[in-house]
């Protein structure tokens, strides 16, 4: 597993390196059926899909799979178990995620500039306050998924 170029992007715990690499792999089965599957009706159906689509959706389909499978496992906080720590994270994952927002408008007004108008204003804010309850929504499932099971394996 050491060898591997995938080990770089993995978390060093063991556990949770074995994790992702079977939700990767069981993503890979997924793609691979739907392929086959894709292969087979477009023979019959006529279907085409372009090459870059095709990429494209091979690409998002293990991105999102692997992502939404790694935060509802509730492997991500491990060491989550009491309701003092839980407390504690939870307002860690609310700073952070208002934290993210902040940095992510400021790369939004770099990116695009001084807005003109309201629109433009609109441009930049709206994404931000967007990707930033996007953070806070996924983290405070994942820490909810973890206290949670963290808490049964202590019972």
């Amino acid at each position: 597993m050491k060898r591997s170029f995938i080990y770089v992007f993995l978390p060093k715990d063991e556990y949770k390196q074995m994790r992702i690499i079977t939700i990767l792999a069981e993503a890979a089965v997924i793609v691979s059926t739907l392929l086959m599957l894709y292969l087979f009706a477009g023979s019959w159906f006529s279907w085409h899909m372009d090459g870059y689509l095709s990429a494209f959706f091979i690409f998002t389909f293990i991105l999102f799979y692997t992502f939404l499978r790694y935060i509802l496992s509730g492997m991500e906080y491990a060491e989550i178990a009491g309701e003092a720590n839980y407390i504690k994270a939870k307002r860690k994952v609310y700073s952070q995620s208002i934290r993210f927002g902040f940095i992510f408008s400021i790369l939004m007004f770099v990116s695009k500039g001084i807005p003109n108008d309201w629109i433009d204003a609109l441009d930049i804010v709206g994404p931000s306050i967007l990707a930033s309850c996007f953070y806070f929504i996924f983290d405070r499932i994942s820490l909810k998924k973890s206290y949670k099971k963290n808490k049964d394996l202590l019972d």
